[in-house]
């Protein structure tokens, strides 16, 4: 009974390190959440897939919902600006493991224009 515990209690451990990383290993070099585009095609090369996504919010004085479920404003609409998120999901297949790297980053209404630095946010293996 002993062991059947321990068996599963390994077997759940090694599930969820396996399905989410701290890091990443590319030809010896490590790649960590933080790291920005630049850095990880040099140290893993070009991926295999990129997807990429944008959504809009408005952080101050945009709508919200309140508690019993109708549109209000926030208390200060003249500071409400636009904020961009951008997303990323790179595809690597190392062989035997691939990887998901997910970047993410935010550009405000003024800098839209501007291609936004997106840093390395999670890593996934499949």
């Amino acid at each position: 009974m002993k062991w059947l515990v321990i068996i599963i209690v390994l077997g759940t451990v090694g599930v969820i390190g396996f399905t989410q990383m701290e890091y990443v290993r590319c030809d010896g070099k490590f790649v960590r959440p933080g790291a920005t585009k630049t850095e990880v095609l040099e140290r893993c090369g070009e991926p295999i897939n990129r997807e990429s996504s944008q959504r809009e919010r408005v952080p101050l004085g945009g709508p919200r919902v309140n508690y019993e479920g109708q549109y209000v404003l926030r208390e200060a609409p003249e500071q409400s600006i636009q904020v961009m998120t951008f997303s990323e999901d790179w595809t690597y297949n190392m062989g035997d493991k691939i990887f998901i790297l997910t970047f993410t980053g935010e550009s405000e209404q003024d800098n839209l224009d501007e291609e936004p630095t997106l840093q390395l946010k999670k890593i996934e293996k499949l």
